[in-house]
């Protein structure tokens, strides 16, 4: 979702999501997470495997968002050890995970 779509490069970016989502391994992703099964479990803390995570990450938030509290944020930006954090005031749950799209 994106909140202004009259920027260049809109429909394009569009298109590349909906690519990206139809793909065989990112559907079966979704089926396994809405049976609410993983077939390779790691019993640590979801906070504790994400402090392990090397990468540096740049956290994109909706300060208002309903479904992903900023509390959710902040409890991410202590975890991982080279993060930034962006709060942005509209839209509330404009802020999506994907993959990257180059």
């Amino acid at each position: 979702m994106v909140a202004d779509s009259t920027f260049d490069g809109f429909e394009d970016l569009v298109r590349r999501r909906h690519e990206l989502s139809i793909k065989p391994e990112i559907r079966e992703g979704y089926k396994r997470m809405s049976r609410g099964k993983d077939p390779d479990p790691d019993p640590r803390p979801v906070y504790e495997r994400v402090a392990a995570l090397p990468n540096k990450t740049l956290l994109l938030w909706g300060r208002e968002d309903r479904f992903s509290p900023l509390d959710g944020a902040f409890l991410l930006l202590s975890a991982l050890k080279d993060s930034r954090l962006i709060v942005f005031r509209q839209p509330a749950t404009g802020c999506r995970w994907s993959a990257h799209l180059n």
